[in-house]
């Protein structure tokens, strides 16, 4: 995928094929997956062809050449019926790895792959669990060099009914098995254009995010496809655990490319990422019918670097 600059606004120069999923009637991302991929609670799912204004047309760099470090670190985030409840809490930890892979035949026997592994668990506070309990723990996968779309295996509890899901991505096709309660859906989506949620946020946060600036995505979330919208408002000062940093507010607006006509999971989102590199999260709003639901980072803990140091080779 390339991306171009035209005006105010970046857009893929490489669109998306052909589209083979089933209708949707719910959204399929949860809300502490949604947290990493900086689409939380509500916002559902974005997409993957980035627009930015400069003034000026000119072609960008390749998301191939995208320079990503991921430090090791897990942050604690949680979410809040804002302003009155505390509704629920997740960890997620981020660690870049090398990983050795097979090489085609013909050619060296292994080649090293950078990649980030992520960790997430989630869970419902104790007063929601006595009307609406939520469980998550998944595990992610993102390719660098280039960036593009990895995989994910999440077990949730959901009213104590449990959903495992799988997503992996191959030579441009999305592939999502889904077992829920015991119904197993498949799906299979043809995109070569597209990222997942978490390539998705990885490019995102390492734009330049100057005020002005417009990015588009186009991002395949489980068996639906949406086209996403990030404006760059200003930057400010929000505070995280006891400190203020500085940070760019950010206005999330999205649509559903597989179900157009469906709008109930689109609301008004702003969020706010840290102003300082390798960027973080900080801050999710979104307006529901009722109330807004607010996602802050409470805490960032640090790791042994030596935790994503170790080589694995594919099997």
């Amino acid at each position: 995928m390339r991306l171009t600059r035209t005006g105010n606004e970046v857009k893929s120069a490489e669109q998306a094929g052909s589209y083979s999923m089933r209708r949707l009637t719910h959204t399929v991302a949860p809300v502490p997956l949604l947290i990493i991929a900086a689409l939380v609670a509500g916002a559902a799912a974005k997409s993957a062809s980035a627009s930015l204004d400069t003034g000026e047309s000119r072609e960008a760099e390749s998301v191939a050449t995208v320079a990503i470090y991921q430090p090791p670190e897990k942050w604690t985030y949680s979410f809040s019926w804002w302003p009155f409840l505390r509704v629920g809490t997740a960890e997620i930890t981020a660690v870049e790895r090398v990983r050795a892979t097979e090489s085609p035949a013909g050619t060296d026997p292994a080649r090293q792959q950078r990649e980030i592994a992520v960790s997430i668990e989630g869970k419902t506070s104790r007063l929601l669990d006595a009307i609406w309990r939520y469980r998550i723990d998944a595990e992610a996968v993102v390719p660098l060099e280039p960036l593009r779309p990895g995989t994910l295996e999440m077990y949730e509890i959901i009213k104590k009914k449990p959903k495992h899901t799988r997503v992996s991505y191959d030579d441009g096709e999305f592939f999502t098995w889904r077992d829920r309660n015991g119904a197993i859906k498949e799906t299979r989506i043809v995109a070569p254009g597209a990222l997942d949620i978490l390539s998705t946020l990885y490019q995102l946060l390492n734009e330049d995010l100057d005020i002005g600036d417009r990015y588009v995505f186009e991002t395949i979330a489980g068996r639906s496809r949406y086209d996403v919208r990030f404006e760059v408002l200003k930057n400010g000062r929000i505070k995280v655990a006891s400190e203020k940093i500085d940070a760019i507010k950010l206005k999330v607006t999205g649509a559903d490319l597989t179900d157009p006509e469906d709008t109930r999971k689109h609301r008004k989102t702003i969020i706010w990422v840290s102003a300082e590199r390798p960027r973080r999260l900080l801050q999710v709003v979104t307006g529901l019918w009722i109330g807004t639901v607010k996602v802050r980072l409470r805490a960032v803990e640090p790791l042994d670097a030596n935790e994503g140091a170790a080589s694995a080779v594919a099997e």
